[in-house]
């Protein structure tokens, strides 16, 4: 008797372990691998390199349109002054009175825009491969997107247009103890400025942080993040509050064409797959 109830409960037990197998295979097996998901780095690397070398030579051929870029610029001032948001001299005049703010300012804008950029993809690549091609595409197509605001609306900022008030910061304080020379200025188009893509890439960059980070810090940090650059682009005389809606009107558009194309991405049916609960077969 003894005998049959070992060897039954041996039975049982070897039952539910070959019930049990399948679900956990199956779901290994469903799991998408890091060489499926995550592109090659080499090859990320190349194609960010040419998108951000072709940004920068588009950008800077965009025609300057001075005259245009100027009464464009008085087209937006008077517009903000008709919608009553039309805090940027106020703002600007505020920090450059004050030297301890408007020089961290100056380096915020110089330095934070490129750096947080690229520290937020490669963490996405590293550490949320899942989620890296997805958030990589908007990013481009937003960049893109701006290139076509840059050739058609042309738009002299804020601190072209001391008419108004406003006051260079970066001129007025300096940037690592030397004020940009003349020859820096002129290889850069001055009135490439709607959509802002510091705004815009400041944006990216903080909903990757609130969407796909873990900390509750850090998510807070990407909420932060944005707001600050909305505000130093502001101060610095760099951009309009119109110039940050026009980034989030670029960022929203790249995010509703990415949604729609990316749909059928092969990693990302199988990152649904991973996700999706398995039916276990009835007999």
């Amino acid at each position: 008797m003894r005998s049959r109830i070992a060897t039954s409960a041996t039975y049982s037990e070897a039952a539910l372990v070959s019930e049990r197998a399948p679900g956990r295979e199956d779901a290994s097996a469903l799991e998408p691998r890091a060489d499926v998901v995550r592109p090659r780095w080499w090859r990320e690397l190349a194609l960010l390199g040419v998108v951000y070398f072709l940004y920068s030579v588009v950008r800077n051929a965009a025609p300057s349109q001075v005259a245009n870029a100027v009464e464009n610029a008085h087209e937006i001032l008077d517009l903000e002054r008709l919608l009553g948001f039309d805090i940027e001299h106020r703002l600007n005049n505020l920090v450059a009175s004050l030297q301890v703010i408007a020089v961290p300012a100056n380096y915020f804008y110089a330095t934070l825009h490129f750096l947080v950029t690229v520290t937020v993809l490669v963490w996405l690549y590293v550490a949320r491969p899942r989620f890296y091609r997805r958030a990589r595409s908007v990013l481009v197509g937003m960049t893109v997107l701006a290139l076509v605001g840059y050739w058609l609306y042309p738009l002299a900022p804020p601190r072209l247009m001391p008419d108004e008030g406003f006051v260079d910061t970066v001129h007025a304080f300096g940037l690592w103890g030397l004020a940009p020379s003349e020859i820096v200025a002129s290889a850069s188009n001055q009135y490439a400025a709607m959509p802002s893509m510091h705004v815009g890439w400041a944006l990216w960059a903080g909903a990757a942080l609130v969407l796909y980070a873990k900390r509750p810090h850090i998510r807070l940090l990407g909420i932060a993040y944005p707001v600050l650059t909305l505000l130093v682009v502001v101060v610095t005389a760099n951009h309009y509050v119109l110039d940050a809606v026009g980034a989030a009107i670029a960022f929203t558009l790249a995010i509703g064409f990415v949604a729609v194309t990316a749909r059928d991405e092969p990693s990302l049916r199988l990152a649904s797959a991973s996700r999706a609960p398995t039916r276990r077969a009835t007999t």
